[in-house]
């Protein structure tokens, strides 16, 4: 806790952190938006879908192309531009005219979001010190406060303010946007700094291939089973006669805890190291999802928040591992890993569908269980503590380069 606290008075973090808040909080409004255009515009389930699509599919698979852009370049720019951008065409979206102008402009906010990440979560690492797992989960954690929030917030600037949100929202990104240039960690060009800041990076131990490949198959298997249970289990709840209320109170119970989970596991892998916490975490998650599952109904709640912390608990911290890949290209590898965790997501929710049209939806998500386990059992060839890297394998933030911005 004495680490959080101290992790939370680091005013490069913050900033980063609060910047990741505001993004995934736009993001976050795309659904509501959708649904307020519905009527007006005539949109199909199809049109919706591919509006949402369009969005997440350009922020997945640019985001290593900025990450390795951040690399080059450095500085700050690249996340404040990613959050005015957003909130510009979030903005103008609730007001676009057509589909087609939606089409159009939901690529163009995915681009926004794919400009901020890489270079927010090199940002973050930077900023963290020797205490990056801590750092990196207060990052995701603003993000998923931030998701979690948008849509109330939608509701709320649209219903209640109407025409006059589109200004708020362009003045809320310009002063968040201003905030990153100004109290944003000042960080040289990470692929090609030398001296002090780089001196350790020739110490560097890099992970063994079978190791690579343990935490490529960690990343997966967990962001498939994550998507796979927001998608489905309001499906089975839904399909065992409860309301739409308890689907959603679930649901609230799973993920809210999950965006802690991250700070928990964080924060306590930087004092016993990650391997731990990502074998426990998952190996622990498995037979919470079996209880959830064999519990539908008020006693489900005894057991929900603790698979959502089990499940959040090593995102922060594979993020990590991914970054010290190629400890000079940190942006490239944040994009890389935060592309892949959504494009995994979505390949997973696929093969989950199929499966559970052909086996039934109950077999579906009891054999997520299993993928949990796998990937349990896949974190033992992680590397120990022993590997774990501080603050000689990635550089540090330099707060003394002004002409870096």
């Amino acid at each position: 806790m004495s680490t959080i606290l101290s992790m939370a008075r680091n005013r490069a973090l913050m900033t980063v952190a609060t910047g990741h808040f505001s993004v995934d909080m736009f993001s976050g409004m795309l659904p509501l938006i959708l649904l307020g255009l519905t009527d007006p515009l005539s949109l199909t389930y199809a049109q919706v879908g591919l509006v949402s699509t369009a969005f997440t599919v350009t922020s997945s698979l640019t985001q290593p192309f900025f990450g390795w852009l951040a690399d080059r370049l450095g500085g700050r720019w690249l996340a404040a531009g990613g959050i005015l951008l957003i909130a510009v065409m979030t903005a103008v979206m609730r007001v676009a005219p057509s589909y087609w102008a939606l089409l159009l402009l939901a690529p163009v906010a995915g681009i926004g979001s794919a400009a901020f990440h890489p270079q927010g979560a090199a940002n973050a690492s930077l900023a963290s010190g020797k205490q990056k797992a801590t750092g990196m989960s207060i990052f995701m954690l603003g993000g998923n406060v931030g998701y979690a929030v948008g849509p109330v917030a939608a509701r709320v600037l649209f219903a209640a303010i109407g025409g006059i949100a589109t200004l708020i929202l362009v003045g809320v990104g310009a002063l968040l946007s201003v905030a990153q240039m100004v109290f944003g960690p000042r960080v040289q060009k990470v692929a090609s700094v030398k001296g002090p800041a780089t001196a350790g990076l020739n110490d560097y131990r890099p992970m063994a291939p079978l190791a690579v490949a343990a935490l490529i198959t960690v990343i997966f298997l967990r962001m498939w089973v994550n998507s796979a249970i927001t998608t489905y289990l309001p499906q089975l709840t839904k399909a065992s006669g409860f309301d739409i209320d308890y689907s959603s109170n679930l649901q609230f119970a799973i993920l809210f805890p999950l965006a802690f989970g991250g700070l928990i596991g964080g924060s306590m892998s930087d004092r016993i190291g990650r391997r731990p916490i990502i074998v426990g975490s998952l190996l622990l998650a498995a037979p919470l999802l079996l209880l959830v599952l064999m519990t539908l109904g008020p006693r489900a709640y005894l057991f929900a928040p603790l698979l959502g912390i089990m499940v959040g608990a090593s995102f922060p911290i594979t993020l990590v591992m991914a970054q010290e890949l190629l400890p000079k290209g940190i942006g490239f590898m944040s994009g890389l890993a935060l592309g892949f965790t959504f494009i995994a997501g979505g390949i997973g929710v696929a093969i989950s569908g199929w499966l559970a049209d052909h086996f039934g939806l109950m077999p579906m998500l009891v054999a997520l269980a299993g993928l949990l386990l796998i990937a349990g059992c896949a974190a033992l060839l992680l590397p120990g503590k022993e590997h774990q890297t501080g603050d000689a394998s990635i550089p540090q933030a330099v707060d003394a380069q002004p002409a870096e911005v």
